[in-house]
């Protein structure tokens, strides 16, 4: 927004040869109007919807609240700063300038803002007003969605108003519930049923809409690659992604500052790992420390009795590749099978769930996918896990070692 303001300040300064015309004659004068709109300029290829407004109404005050001029505009997609030319305008006395959207059903999408200005004779003044939505989108989306689910139904049951939707399977499906109320507060819901109307999936949660980025998620793996996970996006729109049957719902993931940082499906068999990290600035003990993996079936790796200096890492892999790990220092094994397609990372430690990464092998999804026998690794060294479960965090790895004659990316066991 600092550089917005930046921006829009030299646009005025260099406007001032506008409304120089009759309409600044007889001692009256003229006020050009940038109005920046917060959360207007999405792409397309972002696959987000905001609530769309379409109308920006303008209009100068006397300073007993008496309309003078009223302007309504037409605001073009993805518009995110409109000018408006105010003329007729008594001279030398304050006069306030209010602004606002609306979409075309008329509900208030910006959030009124006003400034007070006094025109000068003959000659144009500037203005900037800055309009953040007061209302946004949640939307739901779905990709390859199995022909065992017929319908959805997406609800957010608020404070501020019930919402909701249902729509037919497709095999991408797209659900929004529109023009809700920034703060709003409440039950956030979603079914899926079968063409008999039986549930495939019955998830709620408690839920605040909120101007800020935050994270949710939860997903079903079991039958084929489920997930699904809920974010904020800039501008503030929560968007919901995922794919197939729900069976496993995620819980609150408890900041211990150890977190997943590194990990591969595409080692080849039996070769992929996990790395683990204590990110703290204190050493942390575990009785019991396990990865598990949920995919097409789950899989798990267990250590006893864990010990984590700051900054020390630990790798699980799978025990039939002992003899390519065991010269690295990897001595955490079991039956740890990463899918390639998607799965649930899930770090537990004495029975907690510490941290868990919900990766999706398609780059559609904002995961990169890696060449084979490359890993992914944690750019943003944070030990609050948060900070994992945004695909954009994680980058391929370009560090070489080699296994005889074969080349693989990845610094399993090093930070």
């Amino acid at each position: 927004m600092f550089l917005a303001a930046i921006l829009l300040s030299t646009i005025l300064l260099s406007c001032d040869w506008l409304g120089t015309g009759n309409e600044n004659s007889n001692g009256k004068g003229s006020v050009l109007v940038a109005i920046s709109l917060e959360g207007t300029n999405l792409s397309s290829s972002q696959g987000l919807r905001a609530t769309i407004p379409t109308t920006l109404i303008l209009k100068i005050l006397d300073d007993y609240d008496n309309q003078l001029i009223r302007k309504d505009t037409s605001i073009a997609a993805g518009n995110g700063v409109v000018f408006c030319e105010m003329g007729k305008i008594p001279a030398d006395k304050e006069c306030k300038i209010i602004a606002w959207t609306e979409d075309a059903a008329g509900v208030v999408i910006h959030a009124p803002d006003t400034q007070i200005v006094v025109a000068q004779a003959n000659s144009n003044t500037n203005a900037m007003l800055s309009l953040k939505p007061r209302v946004g989108s949640i939307a739901a989306q779905f990709a390859g969605v199995p022909t065992t689910i017929d319908s959805f139904f997406f609800a957010f049951d608020s404070d501020s108003g019930f919402f909701e939707t249902r729509i037919q399977r497709a095999v991408n499906t797209y659900l929004t519930l529109d023009n809700v109320p920034y703060g709003a507060k409440g039950n956030l819901s979603l079914k899926i049923t079968k063409k008999d109307q039986s549930l495939i999936a019955d998830w709620d949660t408690l839920f605040t809409f909120l101007r800020e980025n935050i994270s949710l998620e939860f997903s079903f793996l079991s039958n084929g690659g489920v997930s699904l996970s809920i974010s904020m996006e800039n501008p503030f729109n929560t968007i919901i992604t995922g794919f197939g049957d729900p069976n496993l719902v995620l819980g609150q993931e408890a900041n211990k500052g150890i977190v997943i940082t590194e990990f591969s499906y595409n080692y080849g068999t039996n070769r992929n790992f996990v790395e683990i990290a204590n990110l703290s600035d204190k050493t942390l003990n575990f009785n019991e420390l396990s990865v598990e993996v949920v995919g097409s079936a789950k899989s798990s790796a267990i250590s006893k009795n864990v010990i984590l200096l700051p900054q020390e890492t630990l790798v699980f892999a799978n025990t039939n590749s002992k003899d390519f790990w065991e010269h690295r220092g990897v001595n955490v094994f079991g039956n740890l099978n990463l899918v390639s397609t998607g799965s649930i990372i899930i770090l537990k430690g004495d029975g907690v769930m510490l941290d868990y990464v919900m990766y999706v092998s398609d780059n559609a999804s904002g995961w990169a996918k890696p060449a084979t026998r490359t890993s992914l690794y944690l750019v943003t060294k944070n030990g609050d896990p948060k900070f994992n479960n945004d695909p954009r965090n994680w980058k391929v790895s370009t560090a070489p070692f080699m296994d005889d004659a074969t080349t693989y990316y990845g610094t399993p066991g090093e930070l």
